[in-house]
Order: structure tokens, then C-alpha cells, then sequence
């Protein structure tokens, strides 16, 4: 069948799965989001680690498309497997999402404080870069004219 939504609803709605109906597929590239649309159907979608369905292959070395939905299908139902992938809920993915960014913009962050207190130390201020992760410590510092010197001893 097409890996589309479209070839997806096709078969649900002409085998008339029952909801909850539980669906083995390979974890891959297109395995979350084909887990979620299965989610949507009303199916169980259950994601199972690519490396252990090779290793069960039963035709090593004759990988086809066809042969591993029959084996996934068939070990799945028997309860074969046990490397089975947790997909996150949407609501949890977006969380993932949200901190991720915020991991990233308090990386950078960081970095732009770090260098700003190395330049400080680099002309002699050391004293003066205690501390730098506030607004008001940037004010101050500021109000302190350090500024200028920095400048100066850079050839800015």
C-alpha cells in the first residue's frame, strides 16, 4: 500500500478494523508519524525496533517488504518481540519540542556570558566579570565604565 494517509485509511476502513486493533510496523523514518495517523484511526499502533525484526528474519539476507509485514504481523500477535518503541503522546512530544528550544537558547546563552567574562579576564577585569547571568549585573556593569577600557585595550 502507498506510505500516504490516504493508503493508510484504505485498508482500516475496508478490512473494518475493529478500534484498538493492535499494528505492528518497523520503526524507520516514517514509523511516528504513521503512528500517530494509526492512533487517529482508532488503532493500536505498536512500533517495534528494525534491528530485532532482522535478527528474527527467518530468510536472513532476503530482506523484502511483503516478508517482513507477514513476520511483524505473525511475531507481534504471538507476543514475540521485546524491543517495542515508546511513541510519545502529542502532547508530550510538544513538551520535547518546547524544552529542547529552551535547552538551545540557554546554551547559547551561557556561551555569550563565558565570553563576555573571558574578555573581561583577557584585559585585566577579572574583578569585574564575577557575575554576568542578570539584567541588572549587565547594568551595572555598564554603569561601572568598564566598557571603555575594554574597548581600548581591544583596538575597537
Amino acid at each position: 500500500m502507498p506510505t500516504t494517509a490516504k493508503g493508510f485509511c484504505h485498508p482500516v476502513e475496508t478490512l473494518q478494523a475493529r478500534k484498538g486493533t493492535k499494528i505492528g510496523l518497523e520503526t524507520g523514518v516514517q514509523a511516528m508519524w504513521v503512528s500517530r495517523l494509526l492512533s487517529g484511526l482508532g488503532m493500536q499502533p505498536v512500533v517495534i525496533g528494525a534491528r530485532e525484526v532482522r535478527q528474527k528474519a527467518r530468510r536472513m539476507g532476503q530482506k523484502s517488504d511483503r516478508g517482513d509485514a507477514f513476520e511483524i504481523c505473525d511475531r507481534q500477535g504471538r507476543g514475540i518481540y521485546t524491543s517495542i518503541v515508546y511513541v510519545p503522546a502529542p502532547e508530550v512530544e510538544r513538551l520535547r519540542r518546547i524544552l529542547s528550544r529552551r535547552r538551545h537558547f540557554v546554551k547559547v546563552g551561557t556561551m555569550q556570558v563565558n565570553t563576555a567574562k573571558f574578555v573581561l579576564r583577557s584585559v585585566t577585569l577579572g574583578r569585574e566579570a564575577t557575575t554576568l547571568t542578570t539584567s541588572e549585573a549587565s547594568r551595572k556593569l555598564l554603569r561601572r565604565s568598564v566598557v571603555e577600557p575594554v574597548r581600548e585595550l581591544l583596538g575597537m
